[in-house]
């Protein structure tokens, strides 16, 4: 049986204002999503809506696996406008959240450039760029073609350039 906790991390430049609290277990997903809509009002979380968090694990089963756990240098996030979130991990593997913590899209880019109406990925170990419409939520244009990919900025979104900026080196 899968089982998921509620908790909220807030952390801060100034340690006395962080906050780190398991909030408590629900039987499945949407018990504990409901829960976060209660207590987003609550006064100890105002404010601080995006940092809910829901951990899945199994009932039973022992969760300390491989020793302790010590994050790699290159396991981060960057927060992006709109509430979503590039969420990076040590196997390369790079996410797009949504603010509730679900994935958008998941694969391998070195590359991204935000704009308000899209998101943009490119890998460059396989050439391919992606333009993820946030109005839409989803993958609108994915080309090798970095010309027909401004082009299509251009015509959908009347964005003349691309800034792409490293999510991580190769």
């Amino acid at each position: 049986m899968i089982v998921y906790e509620l908790s909220f991390w807030y952390f801060d430049e100034e340690p006395e204002d962080e906050d780190e609290v398991i909030i408590a277990v629900y039987s499945s997903r949407e018990l504990a999503e409901k829960a976060i809509e209660k207590f987003k009002t609550h006064p100890r979380f105002a404010g601080r809506e995006d940092d809910f968090y829901i951990s899945e694990y199994g009932l039973n089963e022992p969760e300390w696996r491989d020793g302790f756990y010590v994050p790699e240098p290159d396991e981060f996030h960057i927060q992006l406008s709109d509430g979503y979130t590039i969420q990076k991990y040590a196997d390369d593997c790079v996410v797009l959240e949504e603010s509730d913590g679900s994935n958008i899209f998941k694969g391998t880019f070195q590359y991204y450039d935000e704009n308000d109406q899209s998101i943009l990925f490119m890998n460059t170990k396989n050439g391919w760029k992606y333009c993820f419409d946030k109005k839409k939520k989803k993958i609108y244009r994915k080309t090798k073609e970095e010309d027909q990919l401004k082009e299509f900025l251009k015509s959908w979104y009347g964005i003349e350039t691309i800034d792409w900026k490293l999510i991580f080196k190769i």
